[in-house]
């Protein structure tokens, strides 16, 4: 009885943290990013909590393309982008690494637009 009981124990654990682990896995889509890096709350006052802006003047960050969203990032940290909210975004873009850009366009990419 011991011997099966030591074969059986082992394989149960391993196959209920397994089964475990793939749940956890899937209840989170793969192309979304599990949870917003810090510097987006900076970003949710004018862009919205989920990425769409509440305000017609200013644009949705959901959904649109990675290298867009670190590009234009990098452009208004540079001082290289104008507009009209060129003075708003390059002062929130000086406050960001690469690290941070990085994290910002990938989260914001992942979500529905």
């Amino acid at each position: 009885m011991r011997n099966i009981a030591s074969r059986i124990w082992p394989s149960t654990i391993w196959a209920g943290a397994g089964l475990a682990f793939g749940l956890a896995v899937s209840a989170v889509p793969s192309a979304q990013a599990a949870s917003a890096p810090a510097m987006a709350g900076v970003c949710a006052s004018c862009h919205g909590t989920n990425g769409i802006s509440p305000y017609p003047t200013y644009p949705n960050l959901a959904g649109q393309k990675e290298g867009y969203l670190a590009y234009a990032l990098h452009q208004y940290q540079t001082h290289q982008r104008l507009g009209q909210q060129a003075a708003i975004m390059s002062g929130v873009a000086s406050h960001l690494s690469a690290d941070d850009i990085n994290a910002l366009a990938a989260y914001y990419a992942s979500l529905s637009p």
